[in-house]
């Protein structure tokens, strides 16, 4: 189990680094070693109460990593929906005028056109 545990330790360092320095590419190449790790941990989890000194120290760690990990995940989603709200909140301009199929003239309005890549 311990052994177990330091991987998921080792796997939330490197997510949590990754997300402190903006490698979102990293993160997702991180996301199903660390959901395979943590179902594997979860498993066999169940011996928490009878931990010895050294695995309790395991235990704590990986709640300070997981709280950690919680607060920067939120942190980048609140900055893409606040990113996501002032683009959408963004004026547009007036440009040149166009006459369409029936002759009528149409204002053409010229806005952002935004493509969010959480692929990167």
């Amino acid at each position: 189990m311990e052994d177990d545990l330091n991987t998921l330790i080792a796997i939330l360092e490197s997510e949590n680094q990754a997300l402190e320095e903006d490698r979102l590419a990293d993160v997702k190449v991180l996301l199903p070693q660390k959901e395979a790790s943590a179902a594997l941990v979860a498993r066999t989890g169940t011996l928490m109460q009878s931990a010895d000194a050294s695995l309790q120290r395991s235990l704590d760690q990986l709640d300070d990593l997981a709280s950690r990990n919680a607060l920067l995940l939120k942190k980048k989603i609140d900055i893409q929906k606040n990113l996501i709200r002032l683009l959408a909140d963004a004026s547009f301009t007036e440009g040149p005028a166009l006459y369409g199929r029936n002759g009528n003239r149409t204002e053409v309005k010229f806005g952002i056109s935004l493509i969010l890549n959480l692929e990167q």
